[in-house]
């Protein structure tokens, strides 16, 4: 019987020295380790949700040195449905569940990550579901969304500590609104943002509000009767939002950048499109003012990669290569830095998505994940880690009887070497799973 372990691989800046240390322990026939994991600010302790052969869930941390795990949920009122690590990796928030179908109650804990006395911040109604929660990067509250089963969802704050209780952040709302789950806390987590229809039914318009709930929120986008904003991104420094939205006309997507604070125009970004064009998909660099964006700008479902700084005047460059009328670029991701973008596409031959890197200002893209095979493609999951300079990307391959057999690779971003596969051997029918980076190694399940 496969058994899914989780190991730490690690990495030199040339990808050639590597060593695996099995954190999750002996594991007995058929349980597996649930892909909820995360690592503390300083490397020392992984954090993760496993399910045993019973059924029963349970959050725990363990070192990276392979040291005895602790249960952190042991004591926990309900069965654990997620968790999320405070930014000083010193406590975990828990989110519970207790009772059946027709008297559940969620909670929220804290507790140590090394064990000890939990904190409770908040117990819901009856009935009332928390969908989702994040913790402020400043580590003193925690936001999450809740609602009665199968009514409006609304945005909440809670102290980490518990020592006053939760507050709604958006305006209450009428029946049949709601919250949407996009909502983002700011870097210094001073705002939350989030997306509702909280002022005209089924316009979805973008808010920030103080994460304690001192002053009412603001609308920032501008609102027309038909447009709504479907996604957002916040700039580094906090000052001022990227979102997505079909303003100027409806069911055209563009991009637009306005303050975080709210009292300016919005100003439209993402250039000209041509007739039945949109932008799909964008992200913003998470230490620069770059922007990359995918569009089918230039002709209507080609869909190209480009990049400008939405804070400057200026036009878009496009990143990706030269593009056949049936080829696509299908994602991309941003390096901190904002100075390079990996992207994936089919550009060289058409359903094969392959994996390449191009300067954020321009220039000729390499491919980085090396030959595949006809029929195997670089998967959507990718990452880049950013102090080593390298992509990490998986690998679909092609094994006996049609089973794939995922495997993790690395690269750097520049193409300056091949590509080198991470994980060790694998047993027949085999995968390994990309959970975390860092610096010197990377955490995946595998496996054995």
């Amino acid at each position: 019987m496969k058994h899914a372990l989780l190991s730490l691989v690690l990495v030199s800046g040339t990808l050639s020295a590597q060593s695996y240390t099995k954190l999750s322990g002996p594991l007995p026939t058929s349980s597996s380790v649930l892909e909820s994991w995360t690592l503390t600010p300083d490397g020392a302790r992984a954090v993760f949700l496993r399910l045993d052969d019973s059924g029963a869930r349970g959050v725990f941390s363990a070192p990276l040195d392979g040291a005895s795990e602790i249960a952190l949920s042991a004591s926990l009122v309900g069965t654990p449905q997620g968790f999320a690590l405070g930014p000083d990796g010193s406590r975990v928030v828990v989110h519970t569940r207790s009772g059946s179908s027709s008297t559940r109650v969620d909670r929220l804990y804290s507790v140590p990550i090394g064990g000890g006395t939990r904190t409770l911040l908040v117990e819901g109604a009856l009935q009332v579901l928390i969908h989702s929660f994040q913790i402020a990067p400043s580590g003193s509250r925690v936001v999450y969304h809740a609602g009665l089963l199968g009514g409006p969802r609304e945005l909440w704050s809670v102290p980490l500590d518990g020592s006053t209780p939760p507050v709604r952040l958006n305006e209450p709302l009428p029946p049949g609104r709601t919250v949407l789950d996009a909502y983002r806390i700011s870097h210094g987590g001073l705002r939350t943002f989030y997306v509702a229809d909280q002022d005209a039914d089924d316009v979805f318009d973008l808010y920030s509000v103080p994460t304690d709930r001192s002053q009412p929120p603001v609308r920032l986008n501008t609102s027309q009767p038909w447009a709504d904003v479907t996604s957002f991104a916040l700039a580094f420094d906090s000052l001022s939002v990227v979102y997505r939205s079909d303003q100027d006309t409806d069911e055209t997507f563009e991009l637009y950048v306005t303050s975080t604070l709210g009292g300016f125009t919005p100003l439209r970004r993402s250039g000209p499109l041509v007739a039945g064009g949109d932008v799909t998909s964008f992200q913003l660099a998470a230490a620069s003012h770059r922007l990359v964006f995918l569009a089918d700008a230039e002709e209507d479902e080609r869909f190209e990669l480009y990049a400008l700084d939405p804070t400057a005047p200026g036009a878009r460059v496009k990143l990706s290569g030269s593009l056949a009328s049936d080829r696509d670029v299908l994602d991309a991701r941003v390096s901190a830095d904002g100075l390079r973008v990996v992207y994936r596409s089919d550009e060289d031959t058409d359903g094969q998505a392959e994996l390449h890197g191009v300067p954020a200002t321009g220039g000729t893209p390499v491919r980085l994940n090396g030959p595949l095979a006809a029929g195997e493609s670089i998967l959507p999951d990718y990452a880049i880690e950013d102090a080593s300079g390298h992509v990490l990307f998986h690998r679909d391959m092609v094994a006996p009887m049609a089973y794939d057999a995922r495997q993790l690779y690395g690269a750097p971003l520049d193409g300056s070497q091949p590509a080198r596969r991470l994980n060790g051997e694998l047993v027949e029918r085999g995968n390994a799973t990309l959970l975390a980076a860092r610096s010197d190694g990377v955490l995946f399940r595998a496996t054995e």
